[in-house]
């Protein structure tokens, strides 16, 4: 898109071209290299460049880091090593008659450019950037003699080099690619390839890889197992190769029940296993790779094979503080199922309060910890110590975090439900408006229990919620979920804590919330209102005909009493109308609180509705702010007629609070962020 700046650019550079021209028979520069070039400044900070002498001001030839073709028409060498560059660059593939870019030693960001047009490519350098994503192709680069991308924080795996005959240098070290290295022409003739500090597991077959004079590669700091190497190396050397292929990076130590493997590659039988406690040999085997730890300690192994003498992979240190699972936790993972997730909230909430002894290791990282045993247990006999997932003396708020940090949803299939089945259970269903429209905001309510079949001696539930659409994937674009605070409890902390977690991309939510009292409800009531965008894309190549039908259920749902005891549930699956095509002007949302600026330094201008509806009283408003704990931060109160105030939250720390504004009988609630 052509912005009123990069025209006035564009305008100067083609005065100047015509100065130039008046002056001389010589060619100018073509429009879309010109304009690409003064993008390629835009975009990178070209003001604060280290050298940027003729940038904007001159001739193009004559712009620092430039070259042009011999009859002055085509740029054919960037090189702006070194120079400060910034920020990402959209794209190169106009420069179709480039033959060098040097990009090395800035702070280029995002992702390398698609590259596809640029079949006179003889040197690509990235290096020393801070590039992320894979690498393009370059298989249309036949003159490419030189790949230099190292020392950035690219992912994926090698692009296809073999047809490239005329490469002779590459370096893609200091990434994190991964799968095999890259087969190369079979009469290519490398002088210089590292591949260093990476995660390649893999060799192709380079047994007949000729070098240029005495050629160099670097395969350190890898994955590459016993089985890789030695027909390999041997075969390089003898093409002339100086091969660097150790250290490889420390195998993994497995954990079976106690039991310790590694995975060294190659044949077992080969390989020889060297077993370390506390730095002390306790077992040397041959074709034997496990080891049963019989006590707690610091374990090691180092792995040598009879195919490759004098070389050896050795392991990362295991730290084994417990010996079966009744001695160990695994943080966040409250309820003793290997996960954690939103179901863990619930044995918190039965747990609330309940002091005992702190871990020795308080570290929340996702693996084993031991820990003593409290001496309360849930219904299944699980130690509370479990749902002290931050390793503290107490449980309480604090151990909900732990959930975030070491999240993992549930995935299971869901299974059939058959509601008729389960009628006379207590139901859990959605509220929902007559018609969902792509791509707008839409609300849905879950409400528990009915009039007629309510629910008994309720403390916790947790459940997912997803939605389906046959024939298409279903994205969440923006979502907030808001909590029901008058039934099954108060979301501010003092009897009850809550936790979401919406993964956009596939449509779902895990929600759970909890008292923290002991206490119970009986009833019936919402639970809460979700607000959400929805966006779908066509996944299966037919067309459907009729009326689209969007499929909102329930999965892994569970209600449990203060005693930990499950109660049975009726989970009811929805299908609402679903508009695939786009409103031109999608109705206005109903008129409710207003919350601006969010966030906030300073000041926070607070609304209030005009019309409250059918409960609409005189009564003042009364303005609190909550932090994430629960506790009441600020309090104050404003006449029922005033429809604009204005709130001083500079004394608040920065970070994220709840805002409720309450009349008595209307509620609003709103999350604002103070940053400072």
């Amino acid at each position: 898109m052509l912005t009123n700046k990069t025209f006035c650019w564009l305008l100067l550079l083609t005065t100047i071209s015509l100065f130039w021209v008046n002056k001389s028979v010589q060619a100018q520069v073509a429009q879309q290299d010109s304009l690409a070039l003064v993008q390629l400044y835009e975009q990178t900070g070209g003001e604060t460049w280290i050298q940027q002498a003729g940038w904007l001001t001159e001739r193009v030839e004559m712009w620092h880091g430039i070259k042009v073709s011999t009859d002055g028409t085509r740029v054919t060498e960037i090189a702006l090593k070194n120079n400060n560059l910034a920020g990402s660059i959209d794209a190169l593939n106009v420069f179709d008659a480039l033959g060098h870019i040097d990009f090395s030693g800035n702070s280029l960001s995002g992702t390398i450019p698609n590259l596809d047009s640029l079949s006179q490519l003889i040197q690509i350098d990235f290096s020393d950037n801070l590039l992320t994503g894979t690498i393009p192709k370059v298989a249309q680069a036949q003159q490419l003699q030189y790949l230099f991308l190292s020392g950035n924080q690219l992912s994926g795996t090698m692009p296809d080099l073999s047809s490239l005959a005329q490469l002779q240098y590459i370096d893609v070290s200091d990434n994190q690619l991964s799968g095999s290295l890259p087969a190369f022409h079979p009469t290519s003739t490398l002088f210089l390839a590292f591949f260093e500090a990476n995660n390649f597991t893999s060799l192709p077959n380079w047994n007949d890889l000729n070098a240029y004079g005495t050629g160099v590669i670097s395969i350190q700091g890898n994955k590459l197992g016993f089985d890789q190497f030695a027909a390999t190396i041997d075969s390089l050397e003898a093409h002339g190769f100086i091969v660097f292929y150790e250290p490889q990076q420390c195998l993994p130590i497995y954990d079976n029940n106690d039991t310790l493997y590694v995975d060294a590659g190659g044949d077992i039988l080969d390989n020889i296993y060297r077993w370390y406690k506390d730095s002390v040999l306790i077992r040397e085997t041959q074709g034997n790779n496990s080891i049963v730890a019989r006590a707690k300690g610091l374990y090691t192994c180092k792995v040598t094979s009879t195919t490759m003498p004098g070389y050896s992979l050795c392991s990362v240190v295991k730290n084994v503080d417990c010996l079966s699972d009744e001695d160990c936790v695994m943080p966040g993972d409250a309820n003793g199922d290997g996960l954690a997730n939103h179901l863990d909230l619930l044995n918190i909430g039965l747990a609330y309060g309940t002091e005992g002894p702190a871990r020795a290791d308080t570290n929340t990282d996702w693996e084993s910890k031991y820990s003593d045993n409290w001496g309360w247990s849930f219904a299944n006999g699980l130690d509370y110590k479990h749902a002290n997932t931050n390793g503290d003396t107490i449980i309480d708020i604090h151990d909900r975090a732990v959930i975030y940090d070491n999240y993992l949803p549930l995935n299971e299939p869901l299974g059939n439900i058959d509601s008729a089945a389960n009628a006379n259970l207590v139901p859990l269903y959605f509220d929902i408006q007559d018609t969902i429209y792509n791509g707008e905001e839409q609300a849905f309510r879950v409400y528990l229990g009915t009039d007629t079949i309510p629910v008994e001696d309720i403390h916790g539930i947790g459940f997912t919620m997803e939605v389906k659409l046959p024939g298409y994937s279903v994205k969440v674009i923006e979502s907030e979920v808001a909590y029901n605070i008058f039934w099954l409890g108060a979301v501010d902390g003092q009897n009850m804590i809550t936790l979401d977690t919406c993964f956009k991309e596939n449509a779902r939510w895990d929600v759970a919330m909890t008292r923290i009292d002991q206490g119970t409800q009986n009833g019936n009531g919402l639970l809460l209102s979700a607000f959400s965008v929805m966006e779908v894309e066509l996944i299966e190549a037919k067309e459907f005909e009729g009326e689209q039908f969007m499929t909102m259920q329930f999965r892994h749902v569970h209600l449990i009493t203060n005693q930990g005891v499950e109660i049975p549930v009726n989970p009811i699956t929805t299908k609402v109308p679903f508009q695939l095509e786009r409103r031109s002007k999608p109705p206005a949302r109903p008129l409710g609180l207003k919350v601006y600026p969010n966030p906030t330094s300073e000041l926070l201008f607070t609304e209030f509705p005009t019309v409250l509806g059918q409960h609409t009283n005189n009564a003042p408003w009364q303005i609190r702010i909550y932090d994430m704990t629960g506790r009441i931060i600020l309090q104050e109160r404003h006449p029922a007629d005033r429809r604009l105030e204005l709130i001083n939250v500079a004394p608040l720390k920065g970070g994220q609070y709840m805002l409720e504004v309450t009349n008595g009988v209307e509620r609003f609630i709103e999350r604002v962020m103070v940053v400072k």
